[in-house]
């Protein structure tokens, strides 16, 4: 821990005032984007349970991954033009504009809306970290962010506590709608954040680290590795089909158990406050340890074994509970957010440049939300509860055993570079 804080403090030492400040403007931004997401995630997750029920929450995870995908498709090509300062401050005043449209039309009783927001909500946080990470890249060298990354995540997980427990204590005070509104002013005061980073670097941004060009497609990178890419797609779509089905089992628990609007607001606020809470403790505190202490190979198996546990102790057999409920499932999308993805990004290593962006490629942009929607689209039709029980447990173990091929073709790669 001492290394690494004088390793930060040499590396802080060494750059240009303009940089320093910059950075902190950086950080600065984030900070306040992921104080504004609790905020937002509460209250429109609150007012679609609302009026539209959990039974309709897989319908809005579908459209939310399509709009997504739609968005990163355009700004992938925007940004290539645009100065990325300008693209992060159109991104914010369109924020603003959908989220005081979608409370203006909710005023008018055209409920409707609920779906607008809660859809906007996923769509702009992917897209305004994704334009601070790409300052972050574009301004920094490697070994400047092997140790501004880890306060950077800090930083940000503070930023979603910090968010969580305003959105708990504003309720007490305020209407769901007033809170979501209040919400909206973070992500302006992040656009005033961002423009004090603009001397970092100019206008347009490499999305890339690497500036050697890209292989025709990402497949090609995959020759000779594909078997082991494919089973980490798995690996990655059933863990988003367990997350997932426990988001819904959370979603019609919650309903049924807390019915007035501002009151799942406050009980939202404190759950995300939770979640990363679980997050920056197990990335500050345990991840650094555990890396150290087992093999990645334990690590994955621990992680489905986990979920399996908490999914059984306070999806299935504690349902009843609120508390319990709650506990299980932030755990869960803490545990998700830091360790496993902590975890993934290390199972890239064992590639070559080329095959790691092809890999991370397909496996981050494409089966991670394709994944997302399928498992959505199943949920539209199906939502019986002892299927949804029986489906946990089931792909909690397919999970678990899906961790012994993959390291073994693991292994197989890496004797083959010997």
């Amino acid at each position: 821990m001492f290394f690494k804080t004088y390793a930060f403090r040499s590396v802080i030492k060494a750059m240009e005032p303009h940089q320093r400040r910059g950075l902190l403007s950086l950080g600065v931004s984030l900070f306040l984007v992921l104080m504004s997401y609790p905020i937002l995630r509460s209250t429109t997750t609150g007012l679609f349970l609302h009026y539209f029920g959990a039974q309709h929450s897989p319908d809005v995870w579908f459209y939310s991954v399509l709009a997504i995908m739609v968005c990163v498709f355009f700004y992938d090509r925007v940004q290539r033009s645009w100065p990325l300062f300008q693209l992060f401050n159109v991104t914010v005043l369109l924020s603003v504009a959908i989220f005081f449209l979608g409370l203006y039309l909710l005023s008018l009783q055209w409920y409707l809306a609920a779906y607008l927001l809660f859809i906007w909500k996923e769509a702009y946080i992917v897209l305004l970290v994704h334009m601070i990470f790409a300052v972050a890249n574009a301004s920094l060298r490697l070994e400047e962010a092997k140790v501004f990354y880890g306060p950077l995540g800090a930083l940000g997980s503070l930023g979603g506590i910090a968010g969580g427990i305003v959105t708990g204590w504003l309720t007490y005070y305020f209407s769901t709608e007033t809170i979501l509104a209040i919400g909206v002013i973070f992500i302006v005061l992040s656009a005033a954040a961002f423009y004090g980073a603009r001397g970092l670097f100019e206008t347009k941004v490499p999305i890339r680290e690497s500036t050697a060009p890209p292989p025709a497609s990402p497949l090609l990178s995959l020759n000779g590795v594909g078997k082991y890419v494919m089973l980490l797609c798995f690996v990655v779509a059933i863990s988003q089909f367990v997350i997932n089905l426990a988001n819904f089992k959370f979603d019609v628990l919650f309903a049924a158990l807390v019915p007035d609007k501002d009151l799942k607001t406050r009980y939202l606020g404190h759950l995300y406050t939770l979640v990363n809470t679980v997050g920056l403790l197990l990335q500050i505190v345990v991840l650094p340890y555990v890396l150290a202490q087992f093999s990645r190979r334990r690590i994955h198996l621990f992680i489905p074994i986990l979920f399996l546990g908490l999914a059984m102790s306070g999806l299935i057999f504690g349902s009843g509970y609120l508390m319990l409920v709650s506990f299980s499932f932030g755990t869960m999308k803490g545990t998700d957010y830091s360790l496993f993805s902590a975890v993934k990004e290390l199972m890239y290593y064992t590639l070559g440049p080329e095959q790691k962006y092809g890999a991370k490629y397909i496996v981050d942009m494409v089966v991670y939300r394709f994944a997302k929607g399928l498992i959505s689209l199943f949920l539209i039709f199906f939502q019986m509860p002892w299927l949804l029980d029986v489906l946990l447990v089931a792909l909690c173990l397919a999970w678990f055993g899906l961790i012994f091929p993959l390291f073994k073709e693991e292994r197989k790669l890496s004797q083959e570079k010997l």
